[in-house]
């Protein structure tokens, strides 16, 4: 919230507070479930929810724009979904991969994902499998005039 209210007052009236934020509250969706997908995500929320505390940010931006003194900010949220050619497969196997330190760091056992270099591709064809569909986790936009 202090980054909303310094961006509020480095606005002129009339200017625009914009922000966009990644709904890390919210879970993305698979249908029918992938079970490396479910075992690589839990993995990461051990991971990020002790190291990033307001992962909830994207769903308190009225809030935040309110208490920074704008109006209530107009507010969208997206999702990018796809099949088993998704981009999303490979951006969770790219993330795992770059957080592996950070869980051998925190001496938490790592998902058995097998070989990191293959993951993606794994994943991918998992999800073809069982024609399973990806919703991404949502990005929050929200944006307000300053009066």
């Amino acid at each position: 919230m202090t980054t909303i209210r310094r961006a509020a007052r480095a606005v002129r009236r009339g200017g625009v507070v914009a922000f966009h934020e990644p709904a890390g509250h919210v879970s993305a969706h698979i249908l029918p479930a992938v079970n490396l997908y479910v075992e690589l995500e839990h993995c990461l929320s051990s991971v990020f929810n002790p190291m990033l505390p307001h992962r909830d940010v994207g769903g308190r931006l009225i809030a935040y724009f309110e208490e920074a003194g704008l109006p209530t900010p107009h507010l969208i949220w997206e999702s990018v979904a796809g099949g088993h050619h998704s981009p999303l497969w490979r951006l969770l196997a790219m993330t795992y991969q770059s957080m592996l330190p950070q869980i051998e760091r925190l001496r938490m056992v790592p998902a058995d994902g097998g070989d990191p270099d293959t993951l993606a591709d794994r994943l991918a064809a998992a999800a073809a499998a069982v024609r399973a569909q990806i919703v991404s986790k949502p990005q929050s936009c929200a944006w307000a005039v300053r009066s």
